[in-house]
This record gives structure tokens, sequence and C-alpha cells, in this order.
């Protein structure tokens, strides 16, 4: 769990091992990649950037859980605006 930080991954997907990073009220399911994730517990958002690859993004702390998968260039704040 990353709760307070920056931090920066490489990893190589593996189907039956999978890799998971719980932030603030999301998890990022590695999908064979290189991305930094910034959670901040004063903030109730978290930052995904990916640099290469792609991550799965579920959001688990809303009305209705969503899930998405981000891709290189595509910096984002994995919360839907008020």
């Amino acid at each position: 769990m990353l709760k307070n930080g920056d931090a920066y991954f490489q990893v190589v997907h593996k189907e039956k091992n999978p890799v998971v990073v719980k932030t603030n009220g999301s998890d990022v399911i590695v999908l064979g990649t290189s991305f930094e994730i910034n959670a901040f517990e004063k903030e109730s958002q978290s930052e995904i950037t990916v640099s290469s690859g792609k991550v799965g993004v579920q959001l688990s702390d809303l009305k209705q859980p969503a899930t998405f998968v981000l891709r290189p260039c595509w910096d984002s704040n994995p919360r839907p605006a008020d």
C-alpha cells in the first residue's frame, strides 16, 4: 500500500501472480509496465503516470466502483470531478 509519497515501478506482467498497488481509494493492477504513482494521505486523490505498457485502475471508494486502463502519455488523476 502506498499511502504517502511517490513511487516508480517497472514490472513484468505475470498473469498467475498479478501485482496490485493499493493507494487512497484505488487499486492499480500492473499489466506489464513502468509507471509512477503519487499518493498522499492529506489528499483524497492519487495521480498515476504511465511510462510504458499499461495499468488497470479500480476505484473502490465510489458509490459505483469504476475500472479503466491507462496507457503511456495518459497522465491521470483517477478521480471523477465533483
